[in-house]
């Protein structure tokens, strides 16, 4: 796998919870994640790009169902890039539409 990251190494990476990680996972958010000898977790790179822009999508205050369409669009290839940038501008639409400045700033973010 290359480089492994401990779960404590990625929440203090990314600034989400031990809980949120969990989560992630479990709802299939992000890619299987490698158990240790011992049992824990071990990310690697591509989980951190996975959740540094998983935080950019919440931040913006998506939702976590879209979050999910969004990677299970991804996951199933370039084929789906039209469908997936049609997402990200009909949420940045919705954001910047009914929230403030925060969101609009999170929302520009990724566009």
């Amino acid at each position: 796998m290359g480089t492994e990251l401990t779960m404590q190494d990625v929440v203090a990476s990314t600034g989400m919870s031990a809980d949120t990680l969990r989560y992630y996972e479990r709802v299939g958010l992000l890619p299987p994640v490698d158990r240790g000898t011992n049992g824990h977790r071990r990310y690697g790179p591509q989980h951190l790009e996975s959740l540094q822009f998983l935080n950019c999508l919440r931040a913006a205050g998506m939702s976590i169902a879209d979050m999910r369409r969004f990677v299970d669009m991804q996951r199933a290839g370039a084929g789906t890039a039209i469908d997936r940038a049609a997402l990200l501008r009909r949420h940045r639409a919705r954001a910047t539409r009914h929230s403030g400045p925060r969101y609009s700033r999170a929302a520009a973010r990724i566009s």
